[in-house]
Order: structure tokens, then sequence, then C-alpha cells
């Protein structure tokens, strides 16, 4: 079973400054030389919540991760992650957060039940889907990947899904959830 992770967060914020990650694309599944990216990676954003900023946040095909939802990750067995550390300064309060990374996921898995599936193509490769279904033969088990159909998609495999939901604390603050996929 695979569910989609998906960002769930009520909270408004906007994202300013963005590190320039020039030719570097953090959704095509391979592993990423650290010496492509920035010596120091700097985002802005804007956050007057009284919740602390959400654990999960994509932009532009990339993923923000705190160390807490990355250290759930770790736990339940995720051992296809490449991290770089990220600095998040609050343009509202002035507080630097140094526990965020940008994430880049090794791993990209065509898998996708294209006959049981509902979905837009945007060119022959790539595709949007509004009902997605999993061929598990496909999966080889993965706990983690990108979807090759739609590499947006982020999949979870259950077991990771149940380990973070009887390991994480303070699961009402962390900005993810996931949806269950109709998996053959």
């Amino acid at each position: 079973m695979y569910y989609k992770l998906k960002e769930a967060y009520d909270n408004v914020y906007s994202m300013g400054k963005k590190p320039n990650l020039g030719e570097v694309e953090l959704d095509q599944g391979w592993a990423i030389d650290p010496k492509e990216l920035p010596s120091k990676l700097e985002f802005s954003i804007d956050y007057s919540e009284d919740d602390p900023f959400p654990d999960y946040v994509t932009f532009s095909h990339a993923m923000l991760l705190s160390q807490r939802f990355i250290d759930l990750l770790i736990g339940a067995g995720v051992d296809n992650l490449q991290l770089f550390p990220v600095e998040l300064t609050n343009d509202h309060d002035g507080v630097v957060y140094t526990n965020y990374s940008i994430c880049n996921i090794v791993g990209l898995v065509k898998c996708a039940d294209m006959s049981k599936s509902v979905y837009d193509s945007i060119d022959e490769h790539m595709h949007m889907f509004d009902e997605l279904a999993i061929d598990l033969s496909k999966t080889n088990g993965a706990l983690l990947f990108r979807l090759a159909e739609s590499r947006s998609c982020v999949m979870l495999h259950k077991t990771v899904c149940e380990y973070i939901l009887n390991n994480d604390t303070v699961p009402e603050t962390s900005g993810y959830d996931w949806d269950k996929l109709d998996c053959s």
C-alpha cells in the first residue's frame, strides 16, 4: 500500500528570498553533486502564526523539510534522502531556523497503473493525476520515491506512514498529510 505525501496546513506564509539553484533540478530522482549548489542556502519567509513553521513545505518541485520530519523518515527506514542544510529567516520576527534542509529524493519509480488512473497528459512522459493507481509489482517495496510519471508526486510506503503516526509527538503542527492510493 502506498500513500501520496501532501502539504497540509492552514497557516499562511509567504516565501521571500529563495536560493538560486542554477541548473540543479531537485525532482529528477538522481543524486546531486553538492558542489553544484550554492555554498550557503538561504530562504526568507514571512510567517506570523503562533504555531511552528510547517515541517514539510514544497517550492518549485523541491522539498524543504524540518529536522524533526527528516528524523521521522529516517527512523522509518528511509535511506534515499540527500539533504542540504538551509538557513530559514522569518522576516516577521527575525527568527532564524537552522533545523531545515532541502531534500532531494534519490529514486524515481515508474509504477503508475495508467489503465486505472485518471489523468491529463502534459507530454508523453509527464502526467497530472486526478486519481492515481499504483502497480505494486513495479515499486520493489521502495519506502519513499518520486513517481516517474509525475515527479512532483512523492510516494510513501504504508510502513513509513505507520511509523510516523506512531512516533510523531506533535502531528497537529506537522504541515504534512497523505492520501491513500489505489494499489494493485
